[in-house]
């Protein structure tokens, strides 16, 4: 997929309990929405999202983050649509690994009141999609052992995944169909 494509990508999905959200391209300007949805989780969430404890992101991860290239990173933000008002719900990217840009490394934050509503499944159909179309064949992600609820995404988003059990985290390697 084009990179101006990708800038004006914008799809309506819903929630398990049929709300409406938005998933599109994170911006430039948007830091404070990653602000926003970090400070919300609680310290466990955070932990399992760093795999370290933050209390909120640091300025490379805002910047990281933010700084979207859109061949080797792509990052996507859902927002809640009520009427005119969009609340940030989760955030999703991948970073294709520069070695190997078969593969690519997936990250999800979603704010707590919204896990379990189908939010980083939303995130992964949508992120899936960019991935196919730029070459990636597979996925990976470090998800604490203790993280069911992202194993779940994991285990039931319909790709093949394969498990393995690292010191402190579980390394689950998605493989995307094309």
């Amino acid at each position: 997929m084009s990179s101006s494509l990708l800038k004006q990508y914008s799809a309506q999905d819903r929630l398990r309990d049929g709300r409406p959200i938005l998933i599109r391209q994170i911006r430039a300007d948007e830091q404070s929405t990653l602000t926003e949805v970090i400070t919300h989780l609680s310290k466990k969430s955070r932990y399992f999202r760093y795999l370290t404890y933050k209390n909120e992101p640091s300025v490379g991860d805002l910047t990281a983050f933010t700084d979207i290239n859109q061949q080797h990173h792509v990052a996507l933000v859902a927002r809640l649509l009520v009427g005119d008002v969009e609340t940030p719900l989760g955030l999703g990217e991948y970073y294709v690994n520069r070695d190997n840009e078969t593969t690519a490394e997936l990250a999800f934050a979603v704010e707590e009141e919204y896990q379990g509503l189908g939010v980083a499944t939303a995130l992964l159909k949508h992120l899936s999609l960019f991935a196919i179309k730029a070459g990636v064949a597979e996925f990976t992600a470090l998800v604490h052992p203790d993280n069911r609820k992202m194993m779940h995404v994991l285990e039931h988003c319909g790709y093949p995944i394969e498990v393995h059990r690292l010191f402190a985290a579980n390394k689950v390697l998605l493989t995307l169909a094309k």
